[in-house]
């Protein structure tokens, strides 16, 4: 018997992992999202092993999910709540997808003279696109989406020199740029390699903010109101007229779900809370302890400030003439005190 007790909705949380990889799992839906997010056309998809076990250490690495087009390799992860280690986390996954390559790379037979030497052909490997769907954070971003690719660091020098960026140094900012379009051209042996690697951000709280009308809109969207424990079916009739995101909708109505379904859903939003009021402590915490450092400072500079405007005091009254027993009687200060600052 199903739990009536834990209300879900008409749809299940597009954002929980089960339920991602649900959708994904069908190559369609999974095609349809990367040709609206990333605008392009896709001819050719399959899917790639999610589950690897890289060699020495025997760690397992799980991809939420992975695929290959004609002419790279994509992987798809879905975060839902906010981590500290993410980007770490994720370039470590984008450099594993190109690694994972290896396994199938062709072989080349180079002849030594008196024999063949075989090594792997790296011409074959192609780029690589990491796309991290990502339910909250945004990481301090207001764009829908943020990519990141490897160019020369050049470019970045270039963006950042303040001298050059002025109204007198038009020409030398056009002759630069220059230089570094030179740079950004040059494809000998396809360095442009480099920079069709990305790795992608992809803000979904952002993008429904934003409401650009992009073509990627629906999804995210989508994903948004499944988060809502009282979405009914109403909320998701404009989708039903489009094929893909009706077998979306199809894959997570909770009508047909069966007990451990229900049980995985309580407790991954139960999981999702807690570390959501953990974090909030964890801030709440900081900015109090913020707080009290930052008093702590004032009343030290507080202090600081007393201390030279005294002394400035002691030495004006010296110089009028007066003598210590004067000044003593006058600021406060002890004659001790007032003999050290003096002789300091």
């Amino acid at each position: 018997m199903l739990n009536k007790k834990f209300k879900t909705g008409y749809l299940a949380p597009l954002n929980y992992d089960r339920y991602f990889k649900k959708i994904f799992s069908d190559l369609k839906i999974a095609k349809r999202f990367l040709e609206d997010f990333l605008d392009i056309s896709i001819q050719e998809i399959e899917h790639l092993e999610k589950n690897n076990l890289l060699t020495d250490d025997s760690r397992s690495v799980k991809f939420d999910f992975r695929c290959k087009t004609e002419n790279r390799h994509i992987i798809i992860e879905m975060q839902q709540w906010d981590k500290p280690d993410i980007i770490q986390r994720f370039f470590l996954y984008h450099a594993i997808n190109t690694g994972l390559q290896l396994e199938n790379l062709p072989v080349k037979h180079i002849s030594t003279g008196s024999s063949e030497k075989e090594i792997k052909d790296y011409r074959r490997l192609v780029p690589t696109i990491t796309l991290v769907w990502l339910v909250d954070e945004s990481l301090n971003f207001e764009e829908n989406f943020m990519s990141y690719s490897n160019y020369p660091d050049k470019l970045a020098n270039f963006i950042r020199d303040p001298e050059l960026w002025s109204v007198e140094k038009i020409k030398d900012l056009l002759l630069k740029r220059q230089e570094i379009l030179a740079i950004l051209n040059n494809n000998s042996n396809s360095l442009d390699f480099l920079q069709r690697n990305k790795l992608i951000f992809m803000f979904q709280h952002n993008i429904v903010k934003n409401k650009n009308n992009v073509k990627y809109q629906n999804w995210f969207e989508l994903a948004e109101k499944t988060r809502n424990f009282n979405n009914t079916i109403s909320d998701f009739q404009e989708y039903k007229k489009d094929p893909v995101f009706s077998e979306v909708i199809k894959r997570l109505i909770t009508k047909f779900f069966n007990q451990e379904d229900f049980i995985y859903i309580k407790n991954t939003k139960k999981i999702t809370e807690g570390i959501k009021e953990y974090e909030k402590g964890f801030y709440e915490n900081g900015l109090i302890d913020g707080i009290a450092k930052s008093r702590e400072i004032i009343e030290q500079i507080e202090t600081e400030k007393q201390k030279a405007e005294t002394e400035k005091t002691i030495f004006k009254l010296l110089y009028k003439g007066n003598n210590i027993e004067e000044i003593s009687k006058i600021t406060g200060k002890s004659v001790t005190e007032i003999k050290i600052i003096i002789t300091d």
